[in-house]
């Protein structure tokens, strides 16, 4: 019942509150109507007075002009515009020569008028029917106002237009002829009395439009009556309907805070209860319950002091809350758990008051399991990080942003020599090698210039406690705070030291792998061009030996013919130079010493050089025994003592000469790459001359490289001692400072064994004849050609063919015709050997000889594989190839 009654009295006294409300609106708006009303009227009322008092002060002014009559003036000081020109015959000329004008009243009044600046707010015009001047002219509006005031009806003529975008209220009073008037315009026909003309006013009415200022004023005033009567209606209707509303809306607050206590306490993710003064809990929420693990029942009326583990009561926070009004704030404590086990907590306690009594205490806690375990999880990780740190494999270092060490590892003492104490009395500048600093101090400040960049990697190198420079392999990485700023550097170093010795270690050798193979590659084209050069030398010694046979001894022609030879001779021994550098060349070797051959180059050296020249030497004559050819072991040895003077030239030097035995172990070979461990003869020959770069040193060995002045070297010296070398299996080596000296050093492997084998001696010169059928093929015609008339020459048949497919096609075709073979190695289409192996599936039992000025694919041993008989080397003479030919067909085949 009491809920319907409060409906029914809400419903009533809401349709009577909106029956109030709307009659005291519409009283209002009638009342804003009326103002506005009388607004408008009281408006237009002022707007004419102030244009009567305008009016009427041109009129009185007009007036008194007109009394004073007329004046003369000088003729500049009048605006001719304004002045009649019915009065120019009034003008004077004084004795002085001044031309004077007369001005009457009305001229006056217009001049005065056209140089005053206008009213501020109303525009007024005098308007006469009787004038010639443009500015004294009505316009339309003034015409009617004339006309209707010429009627004299009215005594004033007034309407409100428009101009533009603004109001103006224009007005007119009448102007009437008197003796002035009359003065001023003779020539009018009028009288006193008459209608002159008018005084005309313009007067804007936005200057006087406060239109704007009133409404508002008026609805805000209007507005402020219509709110106190709202306020009156709805406050005598709350005083008609307090005491049901007061009784209903106190059972609504209290329901309403039950509930959103209810809601607040359940809906908090915190703990809370509430305590008395005797330490009972008075209430709880749902979140301490589960915390605590009761139900919230439980937990009501049972005392605080048995949830926490204070040792005494007077120590807990709780009890200092309700006994004595002091809050606690962030404390933690322990609570027991309902199934027994400690809780740590974080909480707030805070006192009740009521009517400044204190009756209890609120306590929020949470429950910081999870924190603590994070703390654990975290002093355990600090303590993992400082063991990684300080047994890191890696030096690892904390730097001050001014550069002193805040931490160091210990492998990072170990790198650098210093103990901890030390290096953080230190700064890192103190510890860099002074070539690094400034890349180091460059690195720093990036770090701390370019916020995006976190970490750099560099190389640096340190200086170790004891003097020794450590190269380093380093990551610097800038530790900001939250808000970006820097605070402290962390430096990752890594020691490289041993890792670089081994890099230099590697680059020297990949120097000396590049070098190897340039030198293949030379030997390679050297071989070519002997291959072709030993083929034209064979047409010129040819065809010479045979001009020669024809050519009687006294004919002065026989000494031409043997500067050919000497020529020759001389561009043979120049081909096998060549061929010494590809390591090819068919030499003659046999086991010798080498002490021998180097005491008769430093006798003849010895008389050579001039006295500010010391020759020493320590020469081991039992050094062991190399596989060799003489002439080129001297050549070798002649060679690098020539180097050696030409070093010191004109200067006072010491050119030092050794040869001894050494053994070569899995070490030595890091430097020596092409050698196999063992015993090897060690010859070195060292000078204190001018020395060389390393650019330089590593060209030296380059065919036609040379340092020397113009005429002084060919630049094949030393290209000729590198492969005489390297084609006995030995290496050379050069180590050379500029301003320094100079040491080569050659390793020969040493030959154990006590068989000499003896020089290889060509055969005795003979002559050999005979009338076989010879085969000669070679690509080249000068050669088959001189080979042909060598061969026919003693008696034998020739065939010759130049190229080798043909020349199987017809060895097939005529199997059995020929006696022997005569066939060159390098051919196109075919070489000699597989020529030679096909030939002999046709006829096994055919004598072949093989020619080649150069190939690195034949040997005697390949050739006998195959079953050709004989080498021959080109160049060649008639004789040589003879010889060749008959000892061949002589000689049994071995099977």
């Amino acid at each position: 019942m009491l809920g319907c009654s409060s409906k029914m009295q809400s419903y009533y006294s809401g349709k009577a509150t909106i029956v109030l409300i709307a009659g005291w609106s519409l009283i209002i708006i009638i009342a804003i109507f009326f103002g506005i009303h009388d607004h408008a009227q009281e408006r237009m009322e002022v707007l004419l007075n102030v244009a009567r008092a305008e009016a009427r002060k041109d009129l009185m002014y007009k007036e008194w002009l007109g009394s004073l009559g007329g004046v003369y003036a000088e003729v500049q000081e009048v605006d001719p515009s304004v002045t009649p020109h019915s009065l120019q015959r009034n003008n004077l000329k004084t004795t002085a020569g001044k031309d004077l004008v007369y001005v009457d009243s009305a001229t006056m009044m217009s001049q005065i008028r056209s140089i005053s600046p206008p009213n501020y707010v109303t525009f007024s015009n005098i308007k006469t029917l009787y004038t010639t001047l443009p500015q004294n002219q009505p316009d339309l509006w003034e015409k009617e106002a004339l006309l209707v005031l010429s009627q004299g009806k009215e005594k004033e003529y007034f309407s409100m237009i428009e101009d533009g975008m603004s109001e103006v209220l224009r007005l007119m009073l009448p102007m009437y002829a008197n003796a002035a008037c009359l003065k001023s315009f003779p020539d009018v026909e009028v009288k006193e009395g008459d209608l002159m003309g008018g005084v005309s006013i313009s007067l804007p009415v936005r200057t006087f439009d406060n239109d704007y200022v009133f409404e508002r004023a008026l609805f805000g005033r209007n507005f402020l009556i219509w709110i106190l009567g709202i306020c009156g209606i709805l406050f005598a209707l709350r005083l008609l309907q307090k005491e049901n509303i007061a009784r209903g809306q106190a059972e609504l607050l209290q329901e309403q805070y039950e509930q959103d206590r209810e809601l607040l306490l359940n809906s908090a993710g915190e703990g809370i209860f509430g305590v008395d003064t005797s330490g009972n809990v008075t209430f709880v929420n749902a979140a301490a319950a589960q915390m605590l693990g009761y139900n919230e029942d439980e937990l009501i009326g049972k005392n605080s002091y048995t949830l926490c583990s204070c040792a005494k009561v007077s120590d807990c926070p709780i009890y200092a809350s309700f006994k004595y009004g002091k809050a606690y704030q962030g404390g933690t404590e322990t609570f027991q758990h309902r199934d027994g086990r400690s809780l740590p907590i974080q909480f707030t306690s805070n006192p009740i008051l009521r009517s400044e009594r204190i009756v209890g205490a609120v306590v929020t806690f949470s429950d910081i399991t999870e924190r603590k375990k994070s703390e654990q999880r975290l002093r355990e990780s600090q303590q993992r990080f400082k063991a990684t740190f300080l047994q890191a494999a890696v030096g690892i270092t904390q730097i001050s942003l001014e550069g002193s060490y805040i931490n160091v590892n210990r492998k990072f003492c170990e790198i650098i020599g210093y103990s901890e104490k030390e290096l953080k009395e230190m700064r890192f500048q103190d510890v860099t090698h002074p070539d690094d600093l400034q890349s180091n101090l460059g690195t720093t400040t990036r770090l701390l210039g370019e916020e995006d960049l976190h970490t750099l990697h560099l190389e640096k190198r340190y200086i170790h406690k004891d003097g020794h420079v450590v190269q380093a392999k380093v990551s610097v990485t800038m530790v900001r705070n939250e808000a970006g700023k820097p605070i402290y550097l962390i430096s990752i170093v890594q020691d490289i030291t041993s890792q670089k010795e081994l890099e230099g270690e590697r680059n020297t050798l990949q120097a000396q792998l590049a070098h190897t193979q340039k030198m293949e590659a030379v030997g390679t084209l050297a071989g070519g061009i002997a291959h072709d050069f030993n083929n034209i030398l064979t047409a010129i010694l040819g065809y010479a030996d045979m001009a020669k046979a024809h050519i009687p001894a006294d004919n002065p022609s026989r000494k031409y013919i043997d500067q050919v030879f000497k020529a020759g001779n001389r561009s043979k021994q120049l081909v096998q130079q060549i061929l010494t550098l590809s390591r090819h060349g068919q030499i003659d070797k046999k086991n010798m010493e080498l002490s021998s051959i180097v005491h008769e180059v430093l006798k003849l050296l010895r008389s050579s050089l001039p006295a500010s020249i010391e020759l020493q030497s320590d020469i081991d004559s039992d050094c062991g025994k190399i596989l060799a050819n003489s002439t080129q072991i001297h050549q070798v040895v002649m060679n690098l003592c020539t180097n050696a003077f030409h070093a010191i030239e004109q200067e006072k030097g010491v050119i030092k000469v050794t040869l001894k035995r050494t053994q070569l172990g899995d070490v030595d070979l890091a430097r020596y790459p092409g050698l196999s461990p063992g015993a090897y003869v060690q010859f070195i020959v060292s000078d204190s001359g001018h020395g060389m770069d390393q650019d330089t040193c590593g060209k030296i060995f380059d065919p036609y490289f040379t340092t020397k002045a113009k005429g002084k070297g060919t630049g094949l010296g030393l290209s000729v001692t590198h492969g005489i070398v390297k084609s006995y299996a030995g290496d050379i080596a050069v180590h050379s400072k500029a301003g320094v000296g100079t040491t080569f050093t050659i390793l020969l492997p040493v030959i154990d064994t006590e068989d000499d084998a003896g020089e290889i001696t060509p055969k005795d010169e003979q002559v050999f004849e005979g009338d076989e059928h010879v085969f000669v093929i070679d690509d080249e015609k000068m050669v088959v050609d001189v080979a042909r008339h060598a061969l026919e020459s003693f008696g034998y048949q020739v065939t010759t063919q130049t190229d080798p497919v043909s020349a199987l096609e017809i060895f097939r075709a005529q199997a059995g015709k020929f006696d022997l073979i005569i066939t060159d190695m390098t051919m196109p289409k075919m070489t000699g050997d597989i020529l030679a192996g096909k030939m002999l599936e046709i006829q096994p039992d055919i004598p072949v000889i093989i020619c080649t000025g150069f190939s690195t694919q034949i040997n005697k041993e390949k050739i006998e594989a195959i079953g050709i008989r004989e080498l021959v080397m080109k160049p060649f003479l008639g004789q040589d190839l003879a010889r060749a030919v008959r000892g061949v067909i002589d000689s049994p085949r071995v099977a």
